[in-house]
């Protein structure tokens, strides 16, 4: 039986976004400050003239597009002038979502997306409007509708992932664009004004360390402080649901979002530790599904926090290769190793502790400044210390019909679970202390478009060649 799903009329602002700060806001503005004080820009005319030619071409390719399920294929069109039609077989969807904003809510509409491993990465393959009916028959028709088990997360463990997940970078690349586009809309130096703010707040704080180093102290905690309450709001109301075949996961407070996707769908699982969920022995639970998310680096968080035993044990029975089967390859717990694992840290803590010396020796007037840079770094390079002492406990490497893998990428603890099948390249990598010590490095990436990877370091190497030949029935 053939159904054909029509856009809902609010995708015309959609075709509109990219015009919305350069052509749509200017106009608004324009016919308001004509309405009340009977003054026009020179170039209102022109700009009203290119608005309603945009416009129009929108509305011409909303009445354009339309989505079609057929037994086993899903097809897209689109266009109006250069007609487009993308045909997707149903067994290679990896991901299907809805989301909800207000406007949605007021308008009964929902912006569906429709993900496989084929597109960008980090980018729906096809993106649109449907109404809210249609959405959900839509989702039912693609994944069907079983009785599932509900799972719900307290408000507490979103915010211990919202602070895991936050960085002040994040809250800058947030917040900067909007203060100056709106600054820009409305004729004011916002961004002056709120810099002027934040120097009268750390003018009136009183630290050993120079007034410069508040400021970016506050700026930083203010950009963190944006960056969490997104993500706090974004992941607030998590909501899990599983099935034999399936997995639901729905979130999100102001903006609602609905994901579904198949178990056989999911390339790879990881458990991964924060530095703010260290001390509280917490991991994330999440999945690689391909297409998955809007954004660079968006993942699919099953779990936002929960004892890495308890997630295991949880979900062996939905995800099979979360079970190994083989005692895993560990790095030797000996004095040699100890030192091969920390020459690393030691090598730095030297450098910052000389590096700051010499630098107040030089440059007297900055002693506070010198002072502050580096003792927040030796508190990286500690923590960076401790990681890799726990690395040389724990990390570990099994291969077998089910892979495990676990050590640390960057400043994050990661254990990797995946099937044999999904393994994409294994590298041995091998410096000349290795090769002295009859050791190795070993990579694992996933194949799958996120594309997971990780290195587990100081392993045997003939132990690792035996593992990989009886593996993979392969001769290195």
């Amino acid at each position: 039986m053939k159904i054909t799903f029509k856009a809902h009329p609010i995708m015309t602002l959609t075709y509109l976004k990219p015009f919305l700060f350069v052509l749509v806001f200017p106009v608004i503005k324009g016919l308001v400050q004509y309405i009340g004080h009977r003054r026009v820009s020179g170039i209102l005319p022109l700009e009203t003239g290119l608005f309603i030619g945009i416009l129009a071409i929108a509305i011409l390719r909303y009445r354009s597009f339309s989505v079609t399920v057929d037994r086993d294929k899903l097809t897209v069109k689109s266009g109006f002038l250069y007609k487009s039609e993308s045909e997707i077989n149903l067994s290679r969807l990896s991901s299907v979502s809805s989301k909800r904003n207000p406007i949605d809510v007021l308008f009964k509409s929902v912006t569906f997306s429709v993900n496989t491993e084929a597109g960008r990465p980090s980018k729906p393959d096809f993106k649109f409007k449907l109404y809210l009916s249609d959405a959900k028959h839509l989702s039912k028709i693609l994944y069907g509708e079983e009785e599932q088990k509900v799972m719900r997360y307290s408000s507490l463990r979103i915010a211990v992932l919202s602070m895991a997940t936050s960085s002040a970078i994040t809250g800058l690349v947030l917040g900067v664009p909007v203060i100056n586009r709106t600054g820009k809309l409305l004729g004011l130096a916002l961004s002056e004004m709120v810099f002027d703010e934040i120097n009268q707040i750390s003018g009136k704080v009183n630290t050993v360390f120079p007034p410069v180093v508040n400021i970016i102290t506050i700026i930083l905690a203010v950009a963190y402080t944006v960056s969490f309450l997104t993500s706090f709001f974004k992941n607030m109301r998590f909501k899990l649901r599983m099935s034999d075949e399936k997995v639901e996961i729905q979130s999100g407070f102001f903006v609602r979002r609905r994901t579904e996707f198949k178990k056989s769908a999911v390339k790879n699982i990881c458990m991964e530790q924060s530095p703010i969920m260290r001390p509280f022995k917490m991991f994330t639970m999440r999945a690689a599904i391909g297409g998955y998310g809007d954004g660079k680096g968006e993942k699919a968080v099953i779990v936002p926090v929960g004892r890495l035993r308890e997630l295991k044990r949880q979900f062996a029975e939905h995800f099979s290769f979360l079970q190994t089967d083989k005692e895993p390859i560990t790095a030797e717990h000996n004095k040699l190793n100890i030192r091969r694992f920390l020459w690393l840290p030691q090598l730095y803590a030297g450098l910052d502790i000389t590096v700051s010396v010499v630098s107040i020796l030089i440059f007297p007037y900055f002693d506070r400044m010198v002072l502050f840079l580096g003792t927040v770094l030796m508190g990286i390079i500690i923590y960076y210390g401790s990681l890799s002492y726990r690395n040389m406990k724990y990390g570990r490497l099994s291969l077998s019909e089910n892979i495990f893998a676990s050590n640390s990428v960057r400043l994050t603890v990661r254990e990797l679970y995946c099937k044999k099948g999904d393994i994409g390249t294994i590298k041995i990598i091998r410096t000349l202390p290795d090769i002295k010590y009859n050791a190795c490095k070993v990579q694992l990436v996933v194949r799958s478009e996120s594309a997971d990877k990780i290195t587990v370091r100081n392993l045997d190497y003939n132990t690792v060649i035996k593992e990989i030949e009886q593996c993979f029935e392969i001769k290195v």
